[in-house]
Protein backbone atom coordinates (compact mmCIF):
# COMPACT_ATOMS: atom_id res chain seq x y z
CA UNK A 1 0.00 0.00 0.00
CA UNK A 2 2.83 2.26 0.81
CA UNK A 3 4.04 2.18 -2.56
CA UNK A 4 0.69 2.97 -4.49
CA UNK A 5 0.68 5.98 -2.29
CA UNK A 6 4.30 6.95 -2.99
CA UNK A 7 3.35 6.84 -6.75
CA UNK A 8 0.33 8.66 -6.46
CA UNK A 9 2.32 11.51 -5.04
CA UNK A 10 4.99 11.21 -7.96
CA UNK A 11 2.03 11.20 -10.61
CA UNK A 12 0.31 14.20 -8.70
CA UNK A 13 3.80 16.15 -8.56
CA UNK A 14 4.28 15.06 -12.74
CA UNK A 15 1.06 16.63 -13.43
CA UNK A 16 1.71 19.89 -11.08
CA UNK A 17 4.99 20.12 -13.08
CA UNK A 18 3.71 19.51 -16.74
CA UNK A 19 1.10 22.14 -15.77
CA UNK A 20 3.50 24.70 -15.75
CA UNK A 21 1.96 25.87 -12.00
CA UNK A 22 5.32 27.15 -10.31
CA UNK A 23 3.13 27.77 -7.58
CA UNK A 24 0.57 26.16 -6.00
CA UNK A 25 -1.35 29.21 -4.76
CA UNK A 26 -1.80 30.35 -8.01
CA UNK A 27 -4.28 27.26 -8.67
CA UNK A 28 -7.59 27.90 -7.35
CA UNK A 29 -9.92 25.61 -6.50
CA UNK A 30 -12.90 26.85 -8.34
CA UNK A 31 -10.85 26.83 -11.45
CA UNK A 32 -10.40 22.55 -10.36
CA UNK A 33 -13.90 22.06 -9.39
CA UNK A 34 -14.87 23.56 -12.47
CA UNK A 35 -14.40 20.81 -14.74
CA UNK A 36 -17.10 17.89 -14.54
CA UNK A 37 -15.13 15.02 -14.42
CA UNK A 38 -13.35 15.78 -11.00
CA UNK A 39 -16.02 14.49 -8.83
CA UNK A 40 -15.92 11.17 -10.61
CA UNK A 41 -12.04 10.61 -10.14
CA UNK A 42 -12.54 11.78 -6.89
CA UNK A 43 -15.06 9.21 -6.60
CA UNK A 44 -13.05 6.26 -8.29
CA UNK A 45 -9.91 7.18 -6.66
CA UNK A 46 -11.71 6.81 -3.12
CA UNK A 47 -13.01 3.86 -4.19
CA UNK A 48 -10.22 2.21 -5.44
CA UNK A 49 -8.27 3.09 -2.04
CA UNK A 50 -10.70 2.10 0.45
CA UNK A 51 -11.68 -1.55 -2.10
CA UNK A 52 -7.59 -2.29 -2.04
CA UNK A 53 -7.36 -1.25 1.87
CA UNK A 54 -10.43 -3.43 3.22
CA UNK A 55 -10.47 -6.17 1.13
CA UNK A 56 -13.86 -6.58 1.74
CA UNK A 57 -14.64 -8.58 -1.47
CA UNK A 58 -12.93 -11.25 -0.48
CA UNK A 59 -12.98 -12.04 3.45
CA UNK A 60 -9.88 -13.88 4.10
CA UNK A 61 -9.08 -14.93 7.62
CA UNK A 62 -5.92 -13.90 9.48
CA UNK A 63 -7.05 -14.50 12.86
CA UNK A 64 -8.63 -17.62 13.69
CA UNK A 65 -12.44 -15.83 15.05
CA UNK A 66 -12.61 -13.32 12.14
CA UNK A 67 -14.03 -16.18 9.96
CA UNK A 68 -16.54 -16.86 12.23
CA UNK A 69 -17.35 -12.88 12.98
CA UNK A 70 -17.95 -12.88 9.40
CA UNK A 71 -20.40 -15.75 9.17
CA UNK A 72 -22.31 -13.99 12.15
CA UNK A 73 -22.20 -10.94 10.19
CA UNK A 74 -23.80 -12.39 6.87
CA UNK A 75 -26.26 -14.11 9.17
CA UNK A 76 -27.45 -11.00 11.18
CA UNK A 77 -27.61 -8.70 7.51
CA UNK A 78 -29.98 -11.85 6.65
CA UNK A 79 -32.45 -10.35 9.60
CA UNK A 80 -31.93 -13.76 11.08
CA UNK A 81 -30.66 -14.95 14.59
CA UNK A 82 -29.50 -18.70 13.46
CA UNK A 83 -29.79 -20.30 10.12
CA UNK A 84 -30.76 -23.77 9.77
CA UNK A 85 -28.33 -26.42 9.65
CA UNK A 86 -27.86 -28.20 6.63
CA UNK A 87 -29.08 -31.51 6.42
CA UNK A 88 -28.16 -34.80 7.12
CA UNK A 89 -26.05 -36.84 4.59
CA UNK A 90 -27.26 -40.24 3.25
CA UNK A 91 -25.11 -43.05 4.04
Amino acid sequence: MLTLTFVAILLVALVAHRSGASDVSSITVRGILASRGIPVAVFVVTFAVVWLAWAAWNPVAVVHDEMAYVLQAQIFARGRWAMASPPMPGF
